[in-house]
């Protein structure tokens, strides 16, 4: 495996330590999953301890066990054969209309998926902005719009529960951080929210664990100094971004930045991390 071969994976904690003194090993990596997925237990811890690789799981502590509203969308909008020709949906000032056309049934298959690219994109950036309440309740009316089984598609994709949770950490390879308490982005939160947010996400992961949980992930990487103060003010050691950099002896152990992979099989992930060659 090229990581194993080419590369010293370390834990965040180390990498955490490796920073404060300034002496951090050549062509070290750390390996960082974000939202808590079940796909975790299921495929990625068995590999990491195949390979005794160090990892971290940043979890949303307030979504145990459920799937995310942005799958759920997702599904809504992508699993029937044919969309109803109108959306018309007004919630609390938020108001969100569509319109199909009735062209749907003459269109090819790539011109479907864009008009149902736009459409998804267009809810995404309606409903990121409003609380978790709000934002269930809108999901519940777009799956009755499109005639969506809400309970099946939940099960296609989800988060890990707490007994899933519990099995993750064991061995020790994986260890979990928080990814906040209902994954909102920061920035649009009061202080008082952003601080919930943060302090409880701590408390409740580390009630579940037993364990002390000393990394956090922004959820959509939205931070500002404020909210990295309030991270460390909360007792967390480190905190990651999701801005594309290296880090380096001097990075801000509560903003430290991250590569994003995107969907690669193992061939293309080999060549995309040759680059660093």
């Amino acid at each position: 495996m090229v990581l194993k071969s080419h590369y010293q994976v370390l834990s965040l904690t180390e990498l955490g330590e490796s920073i404060k003194t300034q002496r951090i090993p050549e062509r070290a990596v750390v390996l960082t999953f974000d939202d808590g997925y079940v796909e975790l237990l299921n495929l990625v811890k068995p590999l990491l301890e195949e390979c005794q690789f160090p990892a971290v799981a940043f979890i949303v502590a307030g979504q145990l066990g459920d799937p995310f509203w942005w799958d759920m969308l997702e599904n809504i909008i992508f699993s029937p054969e044919r969309l109803p020709d109108i959306l018309s949906l007004s919630q609390k000032g938020l108001q969100i209309e569509w319109s199909n056309s009735g062209k749907e049934d003459r269109r090819t298959r790539r011109s479907q998926d864009v008009n149902r690219e736009r459409l998804l994109n267009t809810l995404y950036d309606q409903l990121r902005y409003i609380n978790s309440i709000e934002c269930n309740q809108l999901i519940q009316s777009l799956a009755v719009w499109a005639n969506v089984n809400l309970q099946k598609i939940a099960s296609i994709t989800r988060s890990m529960n707490t007994e899933e949770t519990l099995e993750l950490v064991k061995g020790g390879y994986m260890e979990v951080g928080s990814h906040s308490l209902t994954h909102p982005w920061l920035t649009d939160l009061n202080s008082s929210d952003q601080i919930k947010e943060i302090k409880e996400s701590k408390r409740f992961l580390e009630e579940i664990l037993g364990q002390s949980v000393r990394h956090f992930s922004y959820p959509n990487g939205a931070v500002t100094e404020v909210i990295a103060d309030q991270v460390r003010q909360a007792g967390f050691q480190t905190a990651c971004t999701s801005a594309h950099d290296v880090i380096r002896k001097r990075s801000d152990l509560y903003q430290l930045p991250r590569f994003w992979v995107r969907d690669l099989n193992g061939q293309q992930f080999k060549r995309w991390l040759q680059m660093w060659d």
